[in-house]
């Protein structure tokens, strides 16, 4: 057994990194400790702020704090909450939430690597989660990953919530800091951290945050395409055709100028032979160029919201 273990041991210091889509020739330590951070990473969004979301939803829907939906039960609310946190995951709305996350993941990496000082591991585990707690409960508050409003008043509300969410990312960054941290405290880093299951949390981060990305940019540019586009303008005017002479047009009182008719669209019922007179009825829309006009002369209106019986569009 004695000789077993020393070829054991000496296997894993002198195995190359097991990294998918590298070379078996690889050595670095360097890649190692990145490997190691971003498991740290992916096992503190997932356990601390997932974690977070599960508490706070469930205590929503046990009606241990106020909910926006009361008449919602403890797995809806924890669907719903978990739905807005893969939305933050993926960049959608803001990058702030998940890169002070990511932040205070590695900031935690580090505290491990660093508490390899420390004697004695159960020493080193309560340091790892009074910090890890400090550290959670703070990006927590600032930065929700359970965005769900509290309905008390608008103040109130949003401090109850906060506050209920940073104890218990506090509460989940405790656990994480005893349990879980202090296995990058002593790794080795000559074999890969990475396992399976994180590299398809990676590979999932990267399809939805890209998905995301386009699907957002593709929105953008039809709304920059959208606004380039002209816009409609209305106006509405009512034909009067008794009297003699070319028509022309009567304003009904002082109002906005873009509401009357034009002289070449006057000139242009004179030139179909119209005579009478014409009143502004208004429009829609009033929008600066470039824009479309669109006038509408009604020789006997209809309702006020129906299409006129009879009319002149151009």
């Amino acid at each position: 057994m004695g000789r077993r273990s020393q070829i054991a041991d000496y296997r894993a210091a002198h195995m190359p990194l097991n990294i998918p889509f590298r070379s078996t020739r690889t050595r670095s330590s360097e890649i190692g400790l990145a490997l190691a951070a971003l498991r740290t990473i992916l096992e503190y969004l997932a356990v601390v702020m997932g974690g977070t979301v599960v508490l706070v939803s469930a205590a929503r829907g046990l009606r241990i704090i106020p909910s926006p939906a009361p008449g919602v039960g403890m797995v809806v609310s924890i669907f719903s909450g978990l739905v807005v946190f893969a939305k933050l995951l993926t960049l959608k709305q803001s990058a702030w939430p998940v890169l002070a996350w990511v932040t205070v993941a590695v900031l935690l990496f580090v505290c491990a690597r660093i508490a390899k000082r420390v004697h004695g591991p159960l020493n080193a585990r309560l340091m790892l989660a009074g910090i890890s707690g400090l550290l959670s409960a703070g990006v927590a508050a600032v930065f929700s990953p359970a965005f769900v409003s509290v309905l008390f008043t608008a103040a109130m509300g949003v401090l109850v919530s906060q506050a209920f969410t940073a104890f218990c990312a506090g509460v989940m960054g405790c656990i994480f800091g005893f349990l879980l941290l202090p296995r990058a405290r002593l790794e080795a880093l000559k074999t890969s951290p990475m396992h399976w299951g994180h590299w398809v949390a990676v590979a999932l981060w990267i399809l939805f945050a890209s998905f995301t990305w386009v699907h957002v940019e593709s929105d953008r540019h039809k709304i920059e395409a959208a606004a380039k586009d002209p816009h409609l303008n209305v106006v509405y005017a009512r034909w009067i055709p008794e009297g003699e002479g070319a028509v022309r047009e009567e304003p009904s009182g002082p109002g906005d100028t873009n509401r009357y008719l034009t002289d070449n669209e006057i000139e242009e019922l004179r030139a179909a032979g119209l005579t009478g007179v014409i009143h502004g009825l208004g429009g829609q829309g009033n929008f600066p160029p470039p824009n479309v006009r669109f006038v509408v002369v009604m020789a006997r209106p209809g309702s006020r919201y129906g299409r006129p019986s009879e009319a002149l569009e151009w």
